[in-house]
């Protein structure tokens, strides 16, 4: 059986009641202000040129995935944001991602907790393009606990 929501591992994390949590896909340059704010992402790819150059156009946009968990933290909608002045070389890293949310009919992601998961380990992530049917994309699972 699935794990119920306050024994879940997700129910004591600063959420909040809304469920959401922000993460900054390839990390942030330093924000306005003098303030010192700059972080590492958690995401990365392979060492090439045309990778480099995105995950740099990333940092300098805010590219941010906002996951909202379902009451029960079995399933969440990850909404793309950014800052889509990059795309026209117009470069403020401290202009929040919240200024644009990628439309779902767009692009829509959602990862599943697989059925062999309980506490919250081992996810299904699917994507969907131009409002198709979701497609199996990975299985993330965790493999160091926090």
């Amino acid at each position: 059986t699935k794990t119920s929501r306050a024994n879940h591992p997700f129910a004591n994390h600063p959420f909040g009641s809304s469920r959401q949590v922000d993460l900054q896909v390839f990390g942030r340059f330093s924000g306005c202000g003098g303030s010192d704010d700059s972080e590492l992402g958690l995401w990365t790819e392979t060492v090439e040129a045309h990778w480099c150059l995105l995950m740099n156009l990333g940092r300098c946009g805010t590219y941010t995935y906002r996951f909202t968990f379902s009451e029960d933290y079995h399933r969440a909608d990850i909404a793309i944001m950014c800052n889509p002045l990059v795309l026209c070389c117009i470069c403020i890293p401290c202009l929040p991602a919240w200024w644009c949310t990628i439309p779902k009919c767009c692009v829509a992601l959602e990862m599943l907790q697989t059925d062999d998961s309980t506490d919250g380990t081992s996810w299904s992530r699917k994507n969907s393009t131009c409002g198709s049917d979701f497609q199996f994309y990975y299985h993330l699972k965790e493999l160091y606990p926090p």
